[in-house]
């Protein structure tokens, strides 16, 4: 569910970025969407774990996320709301992750904070709703590589 809920949030932080007129930073999100989106369709037939009401919830919510930004128009209130909903995302990883270290790719988390971090900086200009997105996916990717070493380092223990 999470990466269905993430690939939703993608296309809708591109589209809103692409609206506040980024340009080189949407290179992340792009391939961000493409990446998500292929592990996204991988994990119907080779995904962990089932499909619990938490996961339900939180795609419904970010379906009434996407429902609100249609009606505002307003790139910077699009972009929040994904940030929003895909705090929702990363929760759900994050408890996953908490109790099956294992399960995540370190490698992956690292990719996509660096990716983030490469965004912040091809955005050229200090401009919140540009700059929002970039460093959110930066600090949530991260925060998810301090799990996964964590888990894993008292899990070896």
């Amino acid at each position: 569910a999470t990466w269905w809920i993430w690939l939703m949030l993608g296309l809708i932080a591109f589209a809103a970025q692409l609206a506040a007129g980024a340009r080189w930073s949407l290179l992340m999100t792009g391939a961000q969407v493409l990446a998500v989106g292929l592990i996204a369709f991988l994990s119907v037939k080779f995904g962990y774990g089932k499909f619990l009401k938490r996961h339900l919830v939180s795609l419904i919510i970010a379906i009434l996320g996407v429902i609100l930004w249609a009606f505002t128009r307003q790139p910077l209130l699009a972009l929040l709301i994904v940030i929003s909903i895909d705090i929702m995302g990363y929760w759900l990883t994050i408890v996953k992750t908490w109790k099956a270290p294992q399960t995540e790719t370190l490698i992956t988390w690292e990719l996509v904070s660096v990716s983030g971090c490469l965004g912040f900086l091809a955005v050229g200009e200090l401009n919140f709703t540009k700059l929002v997105y970039p460093i959110y996916i930066a600090l949530g990717n991260s925060l998810m590589m301090v799990v996964i070493l964590y888990r894993r380092s008292l899990k070896a223990n």
